[in-house]
């Protein structure tokens, strides 16, 4: 994290289904609740470990609109009251807003809707999922969000398309 932090580095954090409970609902596939609840656990354990606090010059970028955190920040706020005033001492919603969220696989109003309430605009990439949802599938629902009432604005819509890719990964933009 030492290294990372002092190359200010671009991190991608994508989830994973882990051993324990890969068979804990047999008839729903991992993808459906375990994925989203395994960056959630990633999240939250990085946040009470203090990761984001010691090392913030790494930028985050975690998959799938972030889970379930957008459902469960004020639980750790208020649950995890003690150990937040020293590892987010500007509260759990800012430490949340300065990462960044892809959108793969998860682009419905609920899932955004929950998202932006907890993030600016800025802090929200154009994400795939790739090979697990179609590429098209993405493009085509963040197309749908311009008439959705979501309060994004034409210029947010380019930030999340490209510009805020450009801003954390400047060199992109010359290819």
């Amino acid at each position: 994290m030492a290294e990372l932090n002092r190359r200010k580095a671009v991190t991608f954090v994508h989830p994973s289904v882990p051993f324990c409970c890969r068979n804990i609902f047999p008839e729903v596939i991992p993808m459906i609740a375990e994925v989203p609840a395994d960056t959630t656990r990633t999240v939250t354990n990085m946040l009470f470990k203090g990761v984001f606090r010691r090392y913030p010059d790494i930028r985050w970028i975690f998959c799938h609109a972030g889970g379930f955190l957008p459902m469960v920040a004020t639980r750790i706020s208020y649950y995890g009251r003690e150990e937040m005033k020293v590892q987010a001492p500007q509260g759990v919603e800012a430490e949340l807003a300065r990462l960044h969220y892809d959108l793969g696989g998860t682009v419905s109003k609920p899932a955004i809707a929950a998202l932006l309430a907890l993030v600016p605009a800025r802090q929200v990439l154009m994400g795939s999922d790739f090979p697990y949802v179609p590429l098209s599938d993405t493009t085509e629902g963040l197309a749908a969000f311009e008439g959705m009432g979501l309060g994004l604005t034409p210029a947010d819509m380019a930030a999340i398309r490209r510009g805020n890719a450009l801003r954390l990964m400047p060199g992109l933009g010359a290819s």
